[in-house]
């Protein structure tokens, strides 16, 4: 089961990131253009098909890609701004008490390998425990979770959100939304990204698993991996009124127990936790990688325009192709042999005697 997920996280990061590179490749289209364009450029005609209709007519496909990439950069940049004021807001109106150094709740930060001051209690907060913060990420803890977890299920939430604060996953995750609002345009990307917030957990599940067995060596007891499992089920059974199973905390950023926006990930984490095997579920549906497929294969083919200039050094274009006036479409497919510039010299002659 950890080589399949293992397997599962690697082809969810390289479909990101080749995901990327593909969407944003266009961008490259003077570098490449500048590379082939003296050799492409002496091509005017492949079989019967008018390179300079081509020309036309997927031109405006590259002007549209700027224009949408233009406008995924402002919406990504407005959306996470927006994001953010909301987030700095709520946690300023967030009643915040800091632990003693003495008190229950350092004493099982310290355990969990956190300092007492990267935690704070809160009151009314509406997931058991939260990691925010990009520089310097914090753990949040809501005060009915401390009411109902054991000291030992206590220092396992706290290992799990200690795993997230020495990843920065906030910081990741934030980024991570930050391109997928940018490449709206592919939903490829948003349903990657879910899968690997998702993976982020069970990451830190794993962690806090192996920190909680090897603090225990000295005092054998109960595995690390199912006290976590069962503050897990406790903490989902106590903001079970509050929310579904898994809450999203609406407008915090950050990455914490119940956090996650994936309807099945507590039952996953819980049994793959007790020692069962669980496969791991994508979000990725055959209609996105479709339209991925479609939106960068269009964008791709924009860029001829630029590798295949109407003009290049030591190339002229012929008579037949400088149809001013003529629509692309109706030029697309045309006679390239001697007959058919005769034919349009004869016609370009007949119009120039009228006029």
């Amino acid at each position: 089961m950890t080589a399949t997920e293992r397997r599962h996280r690697r082809a969810t990061v390289m479909g990101l990131g080749l995901l990327t590179a593909f969407a944003l490749g266009p961008l490259l289209s003077a570098p490449l253009g500048a590379a082939v364009a003296s050799r492409l450029g002496e091509y005017q005609h492949l079989g019967a098909l008018c390179l300079a209709a081509v020309h036309a007519l997927l031109t405006p496909v590259q002007e549209a890609f700027h224009l949408v990439l233009m406008a995924g950069l402002l919406y990504g940049t407005w959306d996470r701004t927006l994001a953010w004021r909301r987030h700095d807001s709520i946690v300023g109106s967030l009643r915040l008490q800091r632990p003693a150094p003495d008190s229950v709740l350092a004493r099982a930060a310290r355990a969990a390998g956190l300092t007492h001051s990267r935690v704070a209690l809160v009151h009314g907060l509406p997931t058991p425990a939260l990691t925010i913060g990009w520089l310097r990420p914090r753990v949040l803890l809501a005060a009915e979770s401390l009411r109902v977890l054991s000291v030992e299920q206590l220092v396992a939430v706290l290992a799990h959100e200690g795993a997230h604060v020495r990843r920065r996953d906030p910081a990741r995750l934030f980024a991570m939304r930050f391109v997928a609002k940018a490449l709206f345009w592919l939903p490829l990307f948003r349903r990657l990204a879910d899968d690997l917030a998702v993976e982020v957990e069970i990451l830190a599940d794993d962690e806090a698993a192996r920190a909680i067995e090897a603090r225990a060596k000295e005092a054998p007891g109960v595995p690390g991996s199912l006290v976590l499992a069962e503050a897990i089920v406790t903490l989902a059974s106590a903001f079970a009124g509050q929310a579904s199973v898994t809450p999203r905390p609406p407008r915090l950023m950050g990455v914490g127990m119940l956090a996650a926006d994936a309807p099945d990930l507590v039952e996953r984490r819980v049994r793959r936790l007790m020692g069962e095997s669980v496969a791991a579920r994508s979000h990725v549906r055959r209609s996105h990688l479709l339209t991925a497929l479609l939106a960068v294969g269009l964008f791709w083919t924009g860029l001829f325009p630029t590798v295949h200039p109407l003009e290049a050094q030591g190339a002229h274009m012929v008579a037949h192709c400088e149809h001013l006036g003529w629509s692309p479409f109706a030029h697309l497919i045309c006679r390239c042999d001697e007959e058919g510039d005769a034919l349009v010299a004869d016609a370009r002659a007949h119009c120039e005697g009228m006029h």
